[in-house]
């Protein structure tokens, strides 16, 4: 009995084990409209849009949208200025608990377009120059300091005739849940470790304070 039991048990721990190592892909794309698609073992687990509003009727709503609604809905109307914010942000995060967990993550694509428009065409330069002064630095930092990139391809052009500026973006990339769960653990453990320190070191004022 005990060694069926045991069996049982070690078949167990083989599933989630298994379960664990398997990457789990997110494929993301821009093309006037934001799709996600995330796979595990090539099996969709989790679309957008799918049982959720469309973009349109989550800007016709009164309540504000969230989440990747909120998302989409800042790429289609501000795509350029949204996407610089994104990338600036994502490039902030290089520090701490933060950093070790998007570490995890391996991007095998990265593809991103963005076309600045606008009616005075030495403005259109001069916001197309900014743009790239603020948006390569910070994509070569997120490689450098945060994201494993595989592949990239990223480009700023200016159109001079266009009145709407547009990104074009397609994000392919892949996390393996253990690595995920190794983390957290370090974070939880480092947290509690800095609990028990602080706790300990307000005791030993108190005594020190109580012996005077």
């Amino acid at each position: 009995m005990a060694q069926i039991i045991g069996y049982c048990l070690l078949g167990l721990f083989g599933i989630l084990l298994f379960i664990l190592l398997v990457p789990v892909y997110a494929h993301v794309t821009f093309h006037e409209e934001l799709q996600l698609k995330v796979c595990v073992l090539g099996i969709p687990v989790f679309r957008y849009p799918g049982a959720e509003k469309s973009i349109e009727k989550a800007a016709e709503t009164p309540s504000e949208p969230e989440g990747l609604s909120a998302l989409a809905l800042r790429l289609k109307t501000d795509g350029v200025a949204a996407t610089v914010s994104l990338v600036k942000q994502t490039a902030e995060l290089a520090v701490g608990a933060a950093r070790r967990i998007l570490a995890a993550i391996t991007v095998d694509k990265l593809y991103l377009q963005l076309v600045v428009t606008g009616d005075d065409a030495a403005k259109v330069a001069e916001t197309t120059g900014g743009v790239c002064a603020v948006l390569y630095p910070a994509i070569t930092a997120i490689q450098q300091t945060v994201l494993r990139i595989r592949r990239r391809s990223v480009t700023v052009t200016p159109d001079f005739l266009g009145t709407n500026g547009r990104v074009e973006a397609e994000v392919t990339a892949h996390v393996v849940p253990l690595r995920l769960l190794m983390i957290f653990l370090w974070i939880w453990y480092q947290n509690k470790r800095n609990k028990e320190v602080s706790q300990h070191g307000e005791q030993g004022t108190e005594s020190h304070g109580a012996f005077h």
